[in-house]
């Protein structure tokens, strides 16, 4: 059995259309200006939260694919805002 693990995310969509998922409680610096995010791409990374707040706010049908993989990883999806 994956193990589950509950996160707040938001999702974002870029310029090119490349859905983002923004996990905005999970800080990679310590001044908490950078977040971590996954990409649909199949990665993880690092973004800026000053980015992230810039990019268009996707519709649903638009995060479903990333959703999926998300939650195939064992992820809990909670959304939220940023």
């Amino acid at each position: 059995m994956e193990a589950t693990y509950y996160i707040k995310v938001a999702f974002r969509k870029e310029e090119d259309g490349n859905i983002l998922a923004v996990f905005p409680e999970e800080f990679h610096d310590k001044n908490r200006r950078h977040v971590m995010g996954y990409a649909t791409v199949g990665m993880h990374c690092d973004m800026s939260m000053d980015y992230a707040r810039e990019l268009d706010i996707p519709s649903v049908d638009e995060t479903i694919e990333l959703r999926n993989e998300l939650r195939s990883m064992g992820y809990i999806l909670i959304d939220t805002k940023i």
